[in-house]
């Protein structure tokens, strides 16, 4: 369960809180009763991508060989079908 605090208790005691999250606990921040923040520790062990590498410059792969259909032509098909003002008979 998460502590809750204040707006007015978090910004008096701010270094604090930020310690406590950094420690690996939640804090709700509350208005009114209500929660308006929740802050909570970073997760650990979770591998981000890299932000400099760019789309363009991961390799795909090879396609699977027993691909039939082109994925792409099947987005066009399913763009030119929902364009045609036709209802799928799903």
């Amino acid at each position: 369960m998460s502590k809750q605090v204040t707006v007015e208790e978090l910004v008096a005691n701010i270094e604090q809180h930020l310690d406590d999250v950094k420690n690996g606990e939640a804090i709700d921040v509350v208005e009114s009763g209500r929660t308006i923040v929740e802050m909570k520790p970073p997760l650990s062990g979770v591998r981000w991508p890299d932000p400099s590498r760019r789309l363009q410059d991961v390799d795909p792969g090879p396609r699977p060989k027993k691909l039939v259909t082109d994925p792409a032509q099947l987005i066009i098909d399913e763009r030119e079908y929902e364009r045609s003002g036709k209802k799928h008979g799903l």
